[in-house]
């Protein structure tokens, strides 16, 4: 069995729950106990298994899901599963492995081509967003806060929203996200409006030209996305999406 090889039951192994002893899993292990390659793989897969199972726990349905899906109408089960007894059943297996590439590819943030830093900054934005504790300020000069934040780590050389360039309040802070430093800044546009800007380095993220922003909701807060130079720029305010939109 190669090092490859070993990753595929290695990573199907579920340590609370399976015999180290079964055929499936045994052959795996042991070669798991001599590679510190392999054995350092498999200790990342589990904690970022547990982190899934963690997060989906927390995740709780609309109050209304269930309503809806009551009122939606019955199905009916074609008539080709009752002509064929095997056919059934082998749809319905091929119909879970393809839901299950697709929910692996959708809820692992260390999947290749999905940066992880940015996946775990997209979850964090709504308490950072909420949180005024910002270590510098100034009065719109942003030459001091790039100043400081490069001192700290922070991205200095970042661009931002024409509409709040000119705004009479910035304060910043240098926050770290997976061991990446994260550039907050916080707008004072009015009272009781804060919109934040976050920037992160992303180094050799290629962005389409002709893309514009992406806008989401996050737990209550608009957020604008997007990459330029290398970096990525997320603009959250709590409120309505067509605030964020006006501010770019």
């Amino acid at each position: 069995m190669t090092h490859d090889e070993a990753k595929l039951p290695l990573g199907l192994f579920r340590p609370d729950q399976d015999d180290p002893a079964d055929p499936l899993f045994s052959e795996a292990l042991a070669q798991m106990e001599s590679n510190q390659d392999l054995a350092s793989w498999f200790a990342r897969e589990k904690s970022l298994d547990q982190e899934m199972r963690s997060a989906v726990k927390e995740m709780m349905p609309p109050s209304s899901l269930r309503d809806s899906l009551l009122a939606k109408n019955k199905i009916i089960q074609p008539s080709i599963f009752s002509q064929s007894r095997w056919m059934a059943p082998a749809l319905a297996i091929a119909a879970a492995l393809i839901l299950l590439v697709v929910m692996s590819a959708l809820i692992r943030p260390h999947a290749p081509g999905v940066d992880p830093v940015i996946a775990a900054l997209t979850q964090k934005i709504p308490a950072l967003t909420d949180a005024h504790n910002h270590a510098k300020a100034t009065s719109g000069d942003f030459a001091p806060l790039r100043s400081w934040l490069a001192e700290h780590g922070g991205a200095s050389d970042f661009q931002i929203p024409k509409s709040l360039q000119n705004v009479g309040g910035v304060a910043c802070e240098v926050t770290e996200v997976e061991g990446r430093k994260v550039t907050i800044l916080c707008f004072d546009v009015e009272t009781g409006r804060h919109p934040h800007l976050y920037v992160v380095e992303t180094p050799g993220s290629q962005p389409d030209p002709a893309a514009g922003p992406v806008f989401t909701e996050i737990d209550g807060v608009a957020v604008a996305s997007w990459q330029e130079n290398g970096k990525t720029y997320f603009l959250a305010e709590r409120g309505s999406m067509e605030s964020v939109r006006n501010l770019l």
